[in-house]
């Protein structure tokens, strides 16, 4: 170990020395020169798990975000219960130790004088979550992209945030099936597949929902991804995106 040196900043910093060729000397410090903001919802997924009826958490759970639902917003241990939290120490304690390297696409940190490293990879298994090259949308591909959803649910609006998305969840789910009484019969197959369309649109939403409120931790502020918003329309195509 050398010796501590003043660092650029205007705090101490000391050099460790390590041997992985690929990294530059790193320096252990006390202090981060970055605020990191956390903007996940985690409580959007209980909220989803909670709206959501039994077919559509089943048309939600063969999605790429199927396997999310199994997550808990909570726990309980030894009579106690908490909310799960974003481990916002455990970050900076990694942060302080971070290695860097000429390798674009990993994070190495050193931890107990031994070099780990964190990329795609690592991010793949941790999260189950498609994670190959973004594959080249063909011309008739993006043709399919239509914009449905928003002329469907948010007609009017010229920038969608996500407290919209919010909205448009829960007006969906609140929505009643359809009509009971005599006038029911006559168009009974009609409103089983208006039903049908409406189900299928609850968990579209509700995709969306958690994909910009949960892994991207969208900013209220900011406005959505219209991509985004036209690949969920196919479901096919947005579960096999990366």
């Amino acid at each position: 170990m050398r010796g501590a040196r003043e660092g650029s900043r205007g705090y101490c910093r000391t050099s460790i020395t390590h041997s992985c060729s690929s990294c530059t000397p790193v320096f252990y410090t006390n202090k981060f020169p970055t605020k990191i903001i956390v903007k996940e919802q985690l409580q959007i997924l209980e909220e989803i798990k909670g709206a959501l009826k039994e077919s559509e958490l089943e048309l939600f759970m063969r999605s790429c975000f199927g396997h999310f639902l199994d997550l808990d917003a909570g726990w309980t241990e030894g009579g106690k219960t908490g909310k799960n939290t974003f481990a916002g120490q455990y970050v900076h304690f990694l942060m302080l130790r971070h290695m860097p390297t000429m390798k674009k696409r990993e994070l190495w940190f050193l931890v107990e004088g031994k070099p780990a490293r964190f990329s795609i990879r690592e991010f793949a298994i941790i999260t189950g979550l498609v994670c190959t090259s973004k594959p080249f949308l063909a011309l008739e591909e993006m043709v399919k992209l239509k914009a449905r959803i928003w002329d469907e649910y948010f007609k009017g609006t010229t920038h969608i945030k996500l407290d919209d998305i919010q909205k448009a969840f829960r007006s969906l789910c609140d929505k009643e099936e359809g009509g009971g009484g005599k006038k029911a019969e006559k168009g009974k197959k009609k409103k089983a597949e208006k039903e049908k369309d409406l189900a299928t649109d609850r968990v579209k939403i509700a995709l969306l929902y958690f994909l910009e409120g949960v892994l991207l931790g969208t900013d209220p502020k900011r406005n959505m991804s219209t991509f985004h918003m036209s690949m969920v329309d196919d479901l096919d195509m947005f579960n096999s995106y990366p």
